[in-house]
């Protein structure tokens, strides 16, 4: 007789972290207690971006041979984008009336108004 060892798919047994994952996997496939050592966890180390100088920035430009690439660069670089928000950027999202830019779903999904200068507009 051959145990069932099949999980169902209704179950987040192997979602989350490691430890999680192996707990319940003693848990409902080997049907015993997993026992957690004293795990010490490193603590989260925050990065600081990395900041282009406005000679990188003129040098990345000037590398670009394609125009529309050059573009985009100067409009990330310009108004201080992030990569996702700069590739969803609609030309109807700026507005060159007011100087400004509309960039529609960004960090945590809220949108936000971006003052543009004329050499972006």
């Amino acid at each position: 007789m051959q145990a069932d060892c099949r999980i169902s798919s209704g179950t987040d047994l192997y979602q989350g972290r490691p430890a999680q994952r192996k707990s319940g996997y003693y848990e409902h496939v080997l049907k015993t207690p997993w026992l957690a050592p004293g795990l010490i966890k490193p603590p989260r180390s925050q990065r600081l971006p990395d900041i282009v100088t406005v000679a990188e920035a003129d040098r990345l430009f000037l590398a670009t041979r394609v125009l529309s690439y050059r573009v985009f660069f100067f409009t990330l670089y310009s108004l201080g984008l992030r990569l996702g928000e700069g590739l969803r950027l609609c030309v109807g999202d700026i507005d060159a009336a007011r100087q400004r830019v509309h960039i529609r779903d960004a960090m945590g999904n809220k949108d936000r108004l971006v003052p543009s200068t004329a050499s972006t507009a």
